[in-house]
């Protein structure tokens, strides 16, 4: 029989009925008699009669077997009864041992629990699927370095149209982020929103809920738009679901008129990300989207880089075809354009860009909650391995009367599955606790949080996760029960542990340990991550700063006077020690990307002269509200405005990288590809600082005069001599005394922003330090069940050797030895699973490496201590132990 059928064989056997008929064999033994009988009044003799009917029966022992197969086979519904008889016999069993029953539910509870609410996050996060029709089909297609550094660009529209001809099966849309308010007498509300093309809801596969789409006649490349499609959110909050709401208008700031409401999309639709990190105070890329409006490129505008793209791919076409296709066509534009090279191009799936922030939190952490539900599960093996020492004299009875190994197994494993089914029961409570646990700190953490909820699909889970458990935790115990000494006939009555038993619960133990040191492990890397990033020092100030977005619809002289008119206001309120506008603030993400060439350097390749830097627009104050040190030349200045020339202070960073140990001061920029711009004088130096994250090293930056450019959306950030965020009603209030339509949103102190910034590493900690630690008591329970076990098996040799002379120091040196052998063996492994561990959070890991043997070594020796701890009490026990009681053991 082929190795799989045998298989199949030995699990069907498990589920048919074992129990031996007796009545077949005596039933045909009788029929076998009467025909003997009837053969001799028929005149044959004795010995002839009786084979004749041997015949006619085709063998007693034959035809046993032969009916009690058909007995098996034929009624599918014993064979479940006798499981359920099983079952009933397994839910009697613990009920009958209230305390082991708590003990083994509650621990599975924890293990399923834990996975279950991780899975929740996990299916909310990452499986759930935007609302666009078949989303696996969509691809980003942008511009990419060829070696793989960050490249902060949209494509140009030569590249869209060379890309567009190059894949004919693929669709693409355009889109681009765009930030308003809505113009409100009372003050304005900040509003996001997409420019597209009348395309791109074709595309995405989305269809309005109201109204239509945008008309080809509405879109234009130059010009106002003249429609509007709003959002669900903003349907619902600002116009409270009018069911009349195509029609009306919506006056949006830059929009010289009201625009008509066409259309209304459905709800949960948010931005798709913009792979150039093209950023403005708002921008949130799990944000729902408040407007469309609709535009068209400009084909003959070749060099403008406006537009993001997105891309549907044709049935049974790939993501990775479309890559091909596009890196194929950027490798012959470097050869046309020397603007390009050292450029490509990529054809990213939109899930794998959407999912990238919560893959790389949700997946290292589903790991380390994995680890405890085996811990559990292992857990529970060594409980019902210890159980079943107790239960020796019952399976040898079951096997004296006849019943197989199968009908052992199944009825041990059994057991398994019964506990697992109320654990499952349990661990879906856990599980509900659990994910409003995380949501509560991993508020600012998780992406697409909102979308996190308790449904089907995790009580689903563990309904699915129960049967793994119980295999597990049972397939162990139950082997033992159905191979165990009573299944060689050996009548023993022993009801402690011998050495094969201890060894074997002794290595369920030792794989805890293993896993809970590698938890330990990385909990303490993350905790010494999280350590560095609290101490360390950004290179500006975080506290006593407030920020807020701050915009305005004023134009031309009043836009200046606006802003000068709220500085003037914010900065004599009691509590300001200084106020500045800045386009952006550090640890927002908000800057504005540019490409910048140093004036007077030749060479010719073309990127070694140019410098792809996060510009940032402030006001004279910015830098000292902000703490950022200035290390050469002088600050702006309020002379530095559209009639003075041209000024910009850069970074050290970006002395450095371009004018290593020469002068900086007095050297010119300007933005690459416009040599009609004049360029841009550095007048000042500035100190690095951490402005994009804080894991990350400063970069080159340039800070521009805000009086100089031209903005609509910006920060105020406030230097206060107190709690900044009770100056924040006082400073709405001034700002909207220089204009009563301003909108004033996003109010934040800077130490928050801090927060937030490292918030998924804080989250990743809590929860790893929170799993290790129910690993850890899981582990110590178990290793505290081994030496109990061992010290009650071994009762009356300790009082052997206190007889004869030994001392109670050796009897706890005996113990304790035992349990070190058992700690050492697991912490040695442990720390090579570490290293394992390290490498898997290594993501989440700031200024501390994945193997470093100091945090390694601290988790080992915690476990160690807390090992030896769980030790004492069994160790006591011994060194108590009297004659009576080792007498009393058997």
């Amino acid at each position: 029989m082929p190795p799989m059928s045998r298989l199949r064989a030995r699990c069907a056997q498990l589920f048919r009925s074992t129990d031996p008929d007796p009545n077949i064999e005596q039933e045909l033994r009788a029929f076998v008699d009467e025909r003997t009988d009837q053969g001799i009044a028929a005149g044959h003799a004795p010995d002839e009669a009786r084979r004749r009917a041997q015949v006619e029966v085709g063998g007693v022992g034959p035809m046993t077997r032969k009916l009690h197969d058909q007995r098996e086979r034929i009624p599918v519904g014993r064979g479940l009864a006798d499981l359920w008889r099983d079952l009933g016999h397994a839910f009697r069993q613990g009920y009958r041992a209230p305390a082991f029953s708590l003990v083994a539910v509650l621990t599975l509870g924890l293990g399923i629990g834990g996975a279950a609410a991780m899975f929740g996050l996990i299916q909310g996060v990452l499986l759930s699927p935007p609302p666009y029709a078949e989303p696996d089909r969509l691809v980003l297609l942008s511009p990419a370095r060829l070696d793989g550094s960050p490249y902060p660009q949209r494509p140009t529209t030569t590249q869209w149209l060379a890309w567009r001809a190059s894949s004919p099966r693929v669709e693409t849309a355009l889109y681009r982020w765009m930030f308003n308010f809505l113009v409100r007498s009372e003050g304005s509300t900040a509003l996001g929103g997409m420019v597209v093309t009348p395309n791109y809801f074709r595309v995405l596969g989305l269809t309005p809920l109201r109204g239509r789409e945008f008309l080809a006649s509405e879109a234009a490349s130059s010009g106002p738009p003249t429609a509007v499609i709003i959002g669900y959110e903003l349907w619902q909050g600002t116009f409270n679901g009018d069911p009349d709401i195509i029609g009306r208008t919506l006056q949006i700031s830059r929009m010289p008129a009201p625009l008509p409401i066409v259309g209304v999309m459905p709800p949960g639709i948010r931005f798709l990300p913009d792979p150039a990190n093209v950023s403005e105070p708002g921008y949130d890329v799990d944000a729902h989207v408040d407007f469309w409006l609709p535009a068209l490129a400009d084909e003959s505008q070749l060099t403008q880089r406006q537009w993001n793209v997105v891309g549907r791919l044709a049935p049974g076409m790939s993501a990775a075809a479309v890559n091909a296709d596009v890196s194929a066509v950027a490798a012959r534009q470097r050869t046309e354009d020397a603007t390009l090279d050292g450029l490509t191009a990529t054809a990213r799936p939109v899930l794998e860009v959407l999912n990238e922030d919560g893959r790389r939190l949700l997946v290292p952490l589903f790991g380390a909650v994995a680890l405890v539900f085996f811990i559990a599960c292992a857990n529970v093996a060594g409980l019902l391995l210890a159980r079943g020492l107790h239960r020796q004299r019952d399976y040898l009875l079951r096997t004296a009367i006849g019943a197989t190994w199968q009908r052992l197994f199944r009825q041990a494993l059994t057991e398994s599955v019964a506990l697992a089914l109320v654990g499952a029961v349990v661990g879906g409570g856990f599980a509900v606790v659990m994910v409003a646990l995380f949501l509560s700190v991993g508020e600012h953490a998780l992406p697409r949080a909102d979308a996190v909820a308790i449904g089907w699909p995790v009580f689903a889970f563990c309904a699915v996760v129960a049967p793994i458990a119980a295999a597990i935790a049972g397939l162990l115990p139950a082997a033992r029960a159905a191979f165990g000494e009573h299944s060689h006939g050996v009548a023993s009555t022993r009801t402690t542990a011998g050495p094969a038993e201890r060894r074997l619960i002794g290595g369920v133990a030792a794989l805890q340990i293993v896993l809970t040191v590698g938890l330990l492990a990385g909990a303490a890397l993350l905790v010494r991550s999280a350590r560095n990033l609290a101490e360390l020092r950004p290179g500006y100030d975080t506290e006593h700063v407030l920020t807020m977005a701050v915009t305005t619809m004023q134009r031309d002289d009043a836009w200046k006077t606006f802003h000068a008119d709220a500085l003037e206001r914010v900065s004599h309120l009691p509590g300001v020690r200084q106020a500045a506008f800045a386009w952006g603030v550090p640890l927002t993400g908000n800057s504005w990307p540019a490409t910048l060439e140093i004036v007077g350097n030749a060479g010719t390749d073309r990127l070694a002269e140019e410098l792809h830097v996060p510009l940032r627009a402030v006001t004279p104050d910015y830098f000292a509200a902000m703490g950022i040190r200035l290390a050469d030349g002088r600050a702006f200045r309020e002379s530095d405005d559209r009639g003075a020339p041209p000024v910009v202070i850069v970074n050290q960073a970006f002395a450095t990288s371009q004018f290593g140990t020469g002068v900086v001061l007095g050297r010119s920029i300007r933005f690459a590809g416009n040599a009609s711009t004049p360029p841009m004088t550095i007048v000042g130096v500035v100190a690095d600082a951490r402005t994009d994250a804080l894991s990350e090293p400063a970069t080159p930056e340039a800070y521009l005069p805000l009086w100089q450019q031209r903005a609509f959306s910006k920060h105020l950030i406030v230097r206060t001599s107190g709690d900044p965020l009770a100056l924040a009603g006082p400073i709405r209030r001034a700002i909207r005394e220089v204009d009563p339509a301003a909108a004033v949103e996003q109010v934040k102190a800077m130490a928050q922003l801090r927060q937030e910034s490292i918030a998924p590493r804080i989250f990743a900690m809590h929860l790893l330090v929170g799993f290790a630690v129910v690993a850890t008591l899981l582990s110590l329970v178990g290793l505290y069940g081994v030496l109990s076990l061992s010290v009650g098996s071994r009762l009356k040799e300790m009082e052997v050797r206190k007889a004869i002379g030994a001392q109670r120091t050796e009897i706890l040196s005996l113990v304790f030895g035992e349990g070190l052998r058992l700690i050492g063996f697991g912490v040695a492994l442990g720390l090579g699973f570490s290293v394992l561990m390290g490498r898997l959070l290594h993501t989440l890991l700031f200024g501390v490496p994945p193997t470093d043997p100091l945090t390694l070594g601290s988790a080992a020796l915690l476990f160690v201590l807390l090992g030896l701890i769980a030790c004492a009490l069994p160790a006591w026990r011994a060194a108590r132990v009297n004659l009576m009681d080792a007498l009393r053991q058997d």
